[in-house]
């Protein structure tokens, strides 16, 4: 690239002033007022305020008054809820920021796009987004994506003077643009300023849990029709028997569960952002939990991306001609930049080539001098296929017109007819390549990753020489693949790294064990399907494959069963990235082709957090399980209580507004708290769930066991406690529901688990004040003879109050429900 000074600082602030942020303004967050009023456009809303306005016209004033302030609390509890879920999903979209490699005050750096101006000059890198609208000003090889503007699948070659437009990706070369319209003036922003809605996505969870509301509807229509009858035939008479019919089917029916399950999944999702893996699609948070297999990169996964070249290999160690070429090499041969930092130096780019030139600096190389020395005439890309990338350039200052080209030594080599011995050129051996070979095998075997290099002036490729890189293991790695296993999630090694190498590694790291296979890219293509097939619950570790066997690799895996996580950082991941079941991008050395391609975004590119977002992704769901879990469980009490009552002759033992409080207090607030649960220690213990079921029949049977169990404990009080008349008998019924609820949502915050260790952990303040809320809500009513008459029962003294209290508590723990989730 040229020497281009680019817009100062203080230019680029006054230009900011000027036109504002380089962002495409979407839809912004629903209103507090949108929110509100959407929480009325419910069928069940529809009936309550029939139910109200039916009360007032039967002459009871005081029911149809606290059927209508009922709803009014249960619309605030849902704004809530909602806001608070929009809320968490608009902070996750402010984490998916776009960095762009601005030239700025003569330097290159990395700012977040949204900071660009027009008059920027911008770096272009193959898997990079194109950040605002501009023209190109130098490019050698650069080819583009528009389909996200044109539709058009066949990628745009661009030469200088073309236009770039925001939005859309490079699939091939590199270049510099020159930024003229930023913000809502691009193409993008004014497609953007003509949508008027944007359709949310629906994931696999949110489509199950509509069928289960719909089915929850049916089942809420039958019940409530079941006691309206019931209740007619009874001498209850129709104004009444309607009445709590209605508000029977409104508690049968948790509407809150939607919200519930949002905000537990955002709640979730920014959870797993603060242990940096971003979540694109929600529909990937119930496939995480369900993964049995993790595919992984080598290289910045399980190493830590941490690249230095540990030694160099010439044929001849003092052979200066050959050393000097080689640093030539890896300044040229390169896309990468330094920056010079207090400490020493860093680098913008791949992070292999960012250690060459800091190898090339280190002894003394100025690589902006070197660069302008020489012009860049062709150039090819690193290709994963090819595995090698190369460029012709000719010196300024005598003509001279060079090709160099670094990549996997095997393919150098092979192309390689000559060798650079001594500062001669001589034809390359069988002698020499064995030579060459015994280096390569001792430094496989140590875990660097080698590189080698060539360059040709007349007719053939002349080998210069090879570096070995060392990027060590994460520290946590080994111990995250042990978590891995215990969980029942195998994991295996794709990298495109020489078998020797990726075996060290893997040995290091405790992947790969006594007895299982190292399989590389040539021998899968010998392969069939069939045979890959009878080997791959062998196979621990692929070695030197291209981005098209990871793809094949994916799908074999498919076919065993597996539930496939793959990571993936290039433009030629993207393919294996969309077919695993979820796909991994990085976030430090990815592409921004492999992240739009992704599902989640690791964003410090480790394994051990892919892991931690795997175990995240379980105990999200096993919160959503529980508010299910919790909330069904409370509405078939409510039911049967109502049946079992009127069966036994205990007519009008709860009021229609007592089922709409209890649904109100002791349902939704219990439900939304499970969305802060402590996350379950045991989570990664157990074998992966590979199909989501949010009510199985075994959990069906649970909840009736603990539906059938409040009803027959809350009549049992009754014939117990409530021998002083008639309303003395609905206030012990009112009180003891209530309590029995409260110890149902105990009882599953604990997992029915209550040793002194299981109670220390689990007990949060939210979970205090959550379960204390009902028991001072319900000795406020029961102490005040005012509130009492309002839910039309008695009062009730302290002692019989705390007997209940007692009586619902050591029940519901005595019989142990086995609601272990």
């Amino acid at each position: 690239m040229s020497r281009i000074k680019g817009l100062t600082n203080t230019q680029a602030k006054a230009l900011i002033k000027k036109y504002g942020l380089n962002k495409v303004e979407t839809q912004g967050k629903r209103s507090f007022l949108t929110i509100f009023l959407s929480q009325f456009k419910n069928f069940f809303v529809y009936l309550l305020t029939a139910a109200a306005l039916i009360s007032f016209l039967v002459g009871e004033a005081l029911d149809g008054t606290l059927i209508l302030a009922i709803v009014f609390l249960n619309a605030l509890f849902g704004l809530y809820q909602e806001w608070k879920a929009d809320e968490a999903l608009e902070s996750l979209k402010r984490m998916m920021v776009l960095k762009a490699r601005v030239i700025r005050d003569g330097k290159e750096k990395e700012i977040d796009s949204k900071y660009l101006v027009p008059g920027d000059v911008v770096v272009l890198e193959e898997g990079g987004r194109v950040p605002a609208d501009g023209r190109i000003i130098e490019t050698k090889v650069l080819e583009v994506d528009e389909a996200i503007l044109t539709g058009e699948s066949i990628p745009v070659s661009k030469g200088k003077g073309d236009e770039v437009f925001m939005g859309t990706l490079v699939v091939k070369g590199h270049g510099l643009f020159k930024v003229e319209k930023t913000g809502m003036n691009t193409s993008f922003g004014k497609i953007a300023e003509k949508l008027a809605t944007v359709e949310k996505e629906k994931s696999p969870m949110e489509k199950k849990m509509e069928d289960l509301s719909k089915k929850l509807g049916l089942l809420g229509a039958f019940s409530a029709l079941l006691i309206m009858v019931i209740s007619y035939f009874k001498g209850l008479g129709g104004v009444y028997s309607f009445l709590l019919a209605v508000s029977l089917a409104v508690a049968v029916i948790p509407e809150g569960l939607p919200a519930v399950m949002t905000m537990t999944l955002a709640i979730g999702v920014r959870e797993m952002a603060k242990q940096k893996a971003i979540v694109r699609r929600l529909s990937s948070i119930e496939t995480l939990g369900s993964i049995t297999l993790i595919a992984t990169d080598k290289t910045g996964t399980l190493t830590e991306n941490r690249m230095e070249v540990k030694e160099t290999f010439l044929l001849q160690k003092r052979d200066e001609k050959a050393q000097e070429l080689l640093i030539l090499n890896s300044i040229l041969c390169s896309t990468a930049n330094l920056v010079k930092d207090g400490v020493g130096w860093s680098y913008l780019g791949d992070p292999t080539e960012g250690a060459l030139l800091i190898y090339a600096a280190q002894r003394g190389y100025d690589i902006a001098y070197e660069r302008g020395r020489w012009q860049v005439l062709e150039e090819e890309p690193f290709d994963s296929a090819t595995k090698k990338m190369w460029v012709k350039v000719k010196n300024k200052s005598d003509g001279r017109e060079i090709y160099f080209c670094k990549g996997a030594p095997e393919v150098v080599l092979k192309e390689a007819k000559e060798i650079l011995i001594g500062g001669r050129v001589e034809k390359i051996t069988q002698r020499e390549k064995k030579v060459i070979y015994e280096k390569l095998d001792d430094w496989a075997l140590q875990g660097f990753r080698v590189l080698a290099f060539s360059y040709k002036e007349k007719k053939e490729w002349v080998f210069i020489g090879m570096v070995a890189l060392y990027d060590p293991p994460r520290k946590e790695v080994k111990e995250a693949i042990k978590k891995a296993q215990e969980a029942g999630i195998k994991t295996v090694m794709i990298t495109g790294d020489n078998e020797k190498t990726a075996r060290s590694i893997g040995q290091q790291i405790g992947l790969l064990q006594k007895g299982e296979i190292v399989l590389t890219g040539n021998k899968i293509e010998e392969l069939t399907d069939e045979k890959i097939l009878e080997i791959l619950p062998q196979v621990k570790i692929f070695a030197r494959v291209s981005p098209f066997h990871k793809v094949r690799i994916v799908e074999l895996y498919q076919k065993l069963g597996e539930v496939v996580a793959v990571t993936g950082d290039g433009v030629n991941d993207s393919i294996a990235l969309k077919k695993a079941d979820v796909g991994l991008a990085m976030g430090k050395t990815g592409t921004d082709v492999a992240r739009e391609s992704a599902d989640v975004i690791i964003t410090d590119d480790n394994y051990a957090t892919i892991v931690k977002a795997i175990e995240q992704g379980r105990n999200i769901t096993a919160s959503i399980k529980r508010s299910i879990f919790y909330l069904l469980s409370c509405n078939t009490g409510e039911v049967f209580s109502i049946l079992i009552s009127l069966g036994l002759g205990l007519v009008k033992l709860f009021t229609p507004v007592q089922i709409l409080f209890i649904n109100l207090v002791t349902d939704g607030v219990p439900a939304l708290t499970f969305a802060f649960s402590p996350v379950d220690p045991k989570v990664m213990k157990r074998a992966p769930e590979r199909r989501l079921s949010l009510i199985s029949n075994e959990r069906i049977k649970k909840i009736l066991w603990a539906g059938f169990l409040s009803g027959v404990l809350t009549v049992v009080g009754v014939f117990t406690f409530g021998q002083n008349g008639f309303l003395f008998k609905r206030a012990v019924a009112f009180s003891t529901l209530v309590f029995l609820q409260t110890f149902i949502f105990a009882y599953i915050w604990f997992n029915g688990q209550f040793s002194l260790e299981r109670l220390r952990k689990r007990t949060t303040k939210l979970f205090l004040f959550t379960f204390a809320f009902p028991f001072t809500i319900q000795f406020i009513i029961m102490r005040s003879e005012a509130l009492a008459s309002i839910f039309k029962s008695s009062t009730l003294s302290p002692a019989l109050f705390l007997i209940l209290v007692l009586y619902s508590g050591i029940i519901m723990v005595g019989l142990k429900l086995s609601t272990k989730l």
